[in-house]
């Protein structure tokens, strides 16, 4: 089975419980976080050791990250805008 690498679109516990969720998968690794606030993303992602994005293409574009993990919250009080790519259910798949 291929390895599936994360992105984690939000800092909050919903984003810490599936980073957790992660490292007991053998299949999957979590590649990168994306966050607004940096004191925020900067505690996640040395807590994860995972690489940091400040700005949402940046992290939409890195190579190394297959599937996303999005909370609908997120989205609707962050004015987020992703493109139009496929999002099944709240996981937005980048490459099919």
């Amino acid at each position: 089975m291929k390895q599936i690498n994360w992105g984690i679109i939000g800092t909050g516990s919903i984003a810490s419980a599936f980073a957790h969720s992660i490292e007991h998968c053998s299949h999957s690794k979590l590649s990168g976080v994306y966050g607004r606030n940096a004191e925020a993303l900067n505690v996640f992602s040395k807590k994860f050791k995972v690489e940091p994005f400040k700005d949402i293409e940046s992290f939409l574009d890195a190579s190394d990250i297959d599937a996303v993990m999005l909370q609908p919250r997120t989205i609707l009080i962050s004015n987020i805008h992703l493109r139009p790519l496929k999002i099944i259910s709240m996981f937005y798949v980048k490459n099919l």
